[in-house]
Parts: structure tokens; sequence; C-alpha cells
């Protein structure tokens, strides 16, 4: 799951999970969240947790009755872990295998200049790999409703949503299909995520990742209203999506 150098350099699944939920992805969690979200025992995080305390590498403070586990970003090693993070653990294969996407995106109608349009995978499956490359990278992010959009008659929700289920994107997934939904006016899609829905999210997440207390303060200020309703803080505008929508709605 960790695709990344530093999976090996650390030389521990856990070390490698915990660091990337909340150096990586930027997310303040309870160990119950992490253990959930990177498929380990609570037990094995929180000892990991207590490591990490120890190292001044996190902090942990109560929020509404929780103990949330936060990264300390002051840290020396912050920056150095977060690069590390960055790496993928086969620069080339990674490197194609986003060409690939971009390339599959741009022929299903996505934005994106300089892309030779050719179909490397399914509609389902693209849109899929589009939100989860969406976490690092807000271009992607803001041209798929206009793919969803463009091929709303051709998709598959069944499996759409079983793929979203497999990477753990629901919440994304749900965003996405919302946000379209209202730039269509067309609020009988809401009906296609309703399920997606999961109660026991309490932390806000930033989509994309936000790399800077800056980035992090204006996802805070702006994020609309169908962003906040799925968990996540994104520094873009409904109206800057209705606007690439607009300007690319044609076939």
């Amino acid at each position: 799951m960790y695709q990344s150098l530093a999976s090996s350099l650390f030389q521990s699944r856990t070390r490698a999970a915990v660091l990337d939920l909340l150096f990586h992805q930027g997310l303040s969690l309870t160990v119950s969240e992490m253990a959930r979200r990177s498929g380990l025992t609570p037990r094995s995080v929180a000892v990991e947790v207590r490591n990490l305390l120890g190292l001044g590498l996190v902090s942990v403070e109560a929020v509404r009755g929780a103990d949330q586990v936060k990264p300390n970003l002051t840290h020396p090693a912050a920056l150095h872990i977060q690069a590390l993070l960055r790496i993928p653990a086969n620069p080339v294969t990674e490197k194609a295998g986003q060409q690939e996407l971009r390339e599959t995106l741009a022929a299903l109608g996505a934005p994106l200049a300089g892309e030779h349009p050719q179909e490397h995978m399914n509609l389902e499956d693209a849109l899929v790999a589009g939100l989860q490359a969406a976490r690092c990278d807000g271009t992607l992010l803001r041209v798929l409703p206009v793919v969803l959009a463009k091929n709303l008659d051709h998709l598959d929700w069944q499996a759409l949503k079983q793929g979203a289920r497999r990477r753990k994107l629901k919440a994304e997934l749900g965003l996405l299909v919302e946000l379209t939904a209202d730039l269509l006016d067309r609020p009988e899609l809401c009906r296609q995520v309703a399920d997606l829905h999961d109660r026991r999210r309490r932390v806000p997440r930033f989509y994309p990742v936000a790399r800077s207390d800056y980035e992090r303060r204006l996802a805070k200020e702006r994020s609309p209203a169908v962003a906040r309703r799925w968990g996540f803080l994104m520094n873009m505008s409904v109206e800057s999506f209705r606007s690439s929508l607009e300007r690319h709605s044609g076939p």
C-alpha cells in the first residue's frame, strides 16, 4: 500500500504507514482511525505512536474526548520525512503509470494540455485512479468533474463504487459526484453515492494534501460546503470547478 522508498528505509510497515498518514497525507487521527485506514492492529499502531512521541515527531491532543495524534511539522526531520514519503519505490514504473492515467483522462474528455489522448484503462478505473492521484495533484482534481460529466451515460456505478471501496476512496468519490451534481444542477446524482457516507469520520482531511501552514489555513477558510460534507478541506472554490466545466463542456 505504501509504495515509497521510505517503506523500505524505515524497515517497518507500521512506521511507514503511520508516517504516511501523518506527514504525507497531512492527517490528524486517533490510533483506531490509523489502524482502520492502514489495515494494521490498533496495538501495533499504538506502540509506534509511543515511539514517535518519544522522538518528538508527533503530539497527542485530546479533541472532543478522543486522543488525536498530530504530526510535529516543526521537527527538524519533518521535511526530510515528507520528501522520503513522496519518492516512489520504482520511479520509472510510477511515472509511466501516471502518464497512462493522464492520457486516459484526456481521452475521456479531461482538459489536460499537452497530453496525447489514449485509453489505457476503462472509465471506472480511470476515475478511481484519478481520485487517488488527485490527493497530491490539484490539476487532476479540477478536471475530474469534467470527465464525470462527459461520461455519465456510459458509467457503471456499481463498478465505480466497488473500485472506490477497494482503494478506500469512498469519501473522495462521494465528493466528486456531489460536486458534479451541483455543477450540473442534477441533484438526483447524489443518490448514487448516498451509501458511501462514513458517519465515523470526525476529523477533516486536506484534499489535495496541503504542503504548508499557509495552504492549510487557506483550505480551512475557503473549503466549499460540499467538501466539508464529505470530510475534506480544500483550497478550491466551487466556482473554479464550474469555470473549468463550462469551458470544456462540449464534446
